[in-house]
């Protein structure tokens, strides 16, 4: 849990600090992008390419459903 106003890369679980993440974590929100959503397409589009493509995999390793991850895909434009 973060004690600031401000989510840092630091205040994630570790499975989540992934270079690029960080990266893009510390650039400012453009056009009143939502940080936190930006972030989770981000990390399933990362997912995603690990395992090529495979929804099954990815989802498992996401932790959600694949109806999950198939709402979000969908949400992010990336199906």
């Amino acid at each position: 849990l973060c004690h600031d106003a401000v989510i840092h890369p630091e205040c994630l679980p570790e499975r989540l600090w992934d270079k690029q993440l960080k990266s893009d974590l510390l650039v400012e929100p453009v056009g009143g992008d939502d940080p936190v959503q930006r972030a989770e397409k981000h990390h399933i589009e990362n997912t995603l390419n690990q395992f090529h493509g495979h929804r099954g995999k990815a989802a498992e390793a996401l932790g959600m459903d694949k109806s999950t991850l198939w709402r979000k895909m969908k949400k992010y434009g990336l199906s």
